[in-house]
């Protein structure tokens, strides 16, 4: 699994048919010699998708880019450690917290897991992010110190994890039919989302209940949530398949022509699809 994961030029833990099973976000990029990467244990896998440690050098932008997860990023910085609960990024953005020559250790939630865990509706960190110390002032600083001062990632798993089993204890429940709203749309094979939800939830979910349900557990639209999910497959698809050719590229990947796969990806990436199509072949 690890060496399969080091070929690849961008961070894409799906092992297999992307098709099926859970999809993981993905981040564009490199999964260079430096970089850790594993999944929790149970029953943390119900919280989180996987983690991941990563150093930032002063080249590098320390760009983030939309996934449709939360995540705990702690700055390993001897001088100046801190750890922050992150927010949905809707498009690519200076990350400001990352600042060079330092490690990152991230946590990757599930869609709508941050929901549970944190105090903070997701609709008010959306494209933002908050010091960890100010949601748990007690609980974070020594969390963050045991982490920095910790010498290996698995290590750091476990404290996150001693961490997180802190913070369950006080997590807030989601109804069984909310998760599995939840799941449907962030795992259906197309685009219409909302008609994929309605047709699985026809007794008592209207448009108008499921987009206020994905802002109260989400933070964001329905339809904004299938883009970025919809782009999360692109990335994974372009990734795997770096020769591939553009013509007919689109109306695979579920876009109306083109223009709107160009404008879409853009959007969310910063670059067009010849632009990140191209950096991957040069890898």
């Amino acid at each position: 699994m690890k060496q399969f994961l080091k070929r690849l030029p961008i961070l894409d833990v799906n092992p297999g048919d992307y098709t099926s099973g859970r999809m993981y976000p993905i981040q564009p990029y490199r999964m260079d010699e430096g970089v850790s990467f594993s999944f929790p244990s149970r029953p943390y896998d119900d919280f989180v998708a996987f983690y991941h440690q990563i150093g930032i050098d002063e080249n590098e932008s320390g760009k983030i880019y939309p996934a449709g997860n939360s995540a705990v990023v702690c700055r390993l910085n001897n001088r100046r450690p801190q750890s922050f609960l992150v927010g949905t990024p809707t498009f690519p953005r200076k990350a400001e917290y990352v600042v060079s020559k330092s490690e990152y250790f991230v946590a990757f939630f599930w869609l709508g897991r941050g929901y549970c865990l944190f105090p903070i509706p997701p609709s008010e960190i959306i494209d933002s992010h908050i010091p960890l110390d100010e949601i748990f002032p007690k609980a974070s600083q020594r969390f963050t110190e045991e982490m920095t001062r910790a010498k290996s990632f698995h290590r750091r798993v476990n404290l996150f994890e001693r961490f997180l089993l802190e913070i369950i204890i006080d997590s807030r429940q989601i109804p069984a039919r909310h998760k599995l709203l939840i799941k449907t749309i962030s795992e259906a094979s197309d685009t219409s989302f909302n008609d994929n939800a309605q047709k699985a939830f026809q007794a008592g979910f209207t448009s108008r209940h499921i987009h206020r349900l994905c802002i109260k557990y989400l933070g964001i639209s329905p339809t904004l949530i299938s883009r970025i999910i919809r782009y999360q497959k692109t990335l994974r698809f372009v990734n795997a398949h770096p020769e591939v050719r553009m013509a007919g590229l689109a109306a695979e990947l579920g876009y109306f022509d083109q223009s709107h796969f160009i404008k879409e990806f853009k959007r969310f990436q910063g670059i067009t699809p010849t632009e990140f199509i191209r950096g991957l072949r040069r890898q």
